[in-house]
């Protein structure tokens, strides 16, 4: 386990070496930052107008909306599982187009995201088992002690740490 941790980590920083001397690959972040504006409001203005009917129909009776725990905990889940999808498929093609370039060859932006694609089937498992785990930590921390607060933000940030070095896997084993 610790040589796969090891591993992933000099697989990232090298990364983060060739995008700072690769000027394509830095469109990866960008599109990843883009994609991620883009998701969001996406599913914005989708829940704002699949709701809005309901939402309009309580105001104008005078009533104040409030929406269901368990709306909000589905609508929760369908945000951070469509953005740890986008992040993670843009940072598998980083990972994917900065091996390229470890290994002596030239990678273009549609390297690193075609092998992506190939792999957004695994990307999506991550997603959804991230997105799972966000979930949780999120409900431990609204309703723990501040102890409890303190252990899931300890969790949340192995977690964070476990997400960033789990995307050379990502790029390369099944």
């Amino acid at each position: 386990f610790m040589e796969k941790l090891f591993a992933s980590w000099a697989l990232m920083s090298r990364s983060f070496r060739i995008l700072k001397a690769d000027k394509e690959l830095m469109w990866l972040p960008v599109l990843s930052a883009v994609s991620s504006l883009l998701v969001t409001a996406a599913l914005a203005s989708g829940g704002a107008a699949l709701f809005y009917p309901s939402i309009r129909a309580i105001l104008d009776a005078g009533s104040q909306w409030r929406p269901s725990p368990d709306i909000l905990i589905g609508v929760s889940f369908v945000f951070y599982l469509a953005n740890y999808f986008v992040i993670g498929f843009f940072n598998t093609a980083l990972v994917a187009a900065a091996s390229i370039r470890l290994q002596g060859g030239d990678p273009t932006l549609g390297d690193g995201l075609r092998l992506a694609w190939h792999r957004a089937g695994v990307i999506l498992q991550w997603a959804l088992l991230a997105a799972t785990v966000g979930m949780v930590l999120e409900m431990v921390e609204e309703r723990a002690s501040i102890i409890g607060r303190l252990v899931a933000g300890l969790v949340g940030l192995a977690w964070t740490l476990a997400s960033f070095l789990v995307v050379p896997v990502l790029a390369f084993e099944n």
